[in-house]
């Protein structure tokens, strides 16, 4: 018994804040979580602001209704899918003012995101309030399509969409 607890008092606790602190490797790991999502919500952001600037073209047209038509989503903490149709970013800008303030604005600015989805919802999320990223792959969306029309078909659902996670597929394949 003694010789085991003599092994145990050769192993040495991490230091508060050292590299073996499980505590900072759970904040760096989630600070890199939503610096990957910011950067993920900013790049739907200024895709879509872009090609709203940009000449008509009907290709890029038709490929950003699709990337818009709620097939992404982020997940938030408590589980709820928010689909996207529209992004941006509440406060996408520093404060010149001073140092303080101009330090403190870049900590916070493209921290919470404005989402609005296909059927027309708005939410106000902050970065800490996203657990995932989900995206349904044009298979699911054809399949969707598919049940759809087999409902219509069979006499069932005359009339309905079928709707899966916030996403609504009617008959005729068009998603909304």
């Amino acid at each position: 018994m003694g010789h085991a607890m003599s092994l145990g008092a050769h192993i040495s606790r991490p230091e508060v804040g050292s590299a073996t602190d499980p505590r900072q490797t759970l904040a760096y790991r989630e600070l890199f979580w939503h610096n990957v999502l910011r950067e993920m919500l900013m790049s739907l952001s200024v895709m879509a602001t872009t090609r709203e600037s940009e000449p008509y073209d009907p290709a890029m047209e038709a490929a950003m209704r699709e990337t818009f038509d709620g097939r992404l989503a982020i997940i938030t903490t408590t589980g709820i899918r928010i689909a996207i149709a529209e992004v941006h970013p509440l406060f996408a800008c520093s404060v010149p003012v001073s140092k303080a303030q101009r330090h403190l604005s870049a900590r916070v600015q493209c921290t919470v995101f404005q989402i609005r989805t296909p059927n027309g919802e708005v939410h106000t999320v902050p970065l800490h309030e996203i657990r995932g990223f989900h995206a349904l792959t044009d298979e699911l969306m054809q399949h969707l399509s598919q049940m759809s029309q087999a409902q219509e078909g069979a006499g069932r659902g005359r009339g309905r969409a079928v709707r899966v996670r916030g996403v609504h597929v009617d008959g005729a394949g068009r998603r909304g």
